[in-house]
């Protein structure tokens, strides 16, 4: 069987790329910027995720290139 990243399916099938973690600490976006998973985060912007999302702390994501 392979695997196939559940992002790299979910995303392009309509997931929201800006969900965010029930306390609203962190977003999809923020934890592949987190843990260095290039290739998800251009994917994640490339389906529209907000690079400058408001996260629960006020601050905001700023991970733009």
């Amino acid at each position: 069987m392979i695997y196939i990243n559940p992002v790299l399916r979910t995303i392009p099938a309509g997931a929201d790329a800006n969900k965010a973690t029930t306390n609203h600490d962190h977003t999809v976006l923020s934890l592949a910027c987190a843990g260095g998973h290039i290739g998800v985060v251009e994917l994640l912007l490339k389906h529209g995720a907000n690079p400058m999302q408001k996260l629960k702390v006020q601050s905001v994501q700023s991970f733009t290139k």
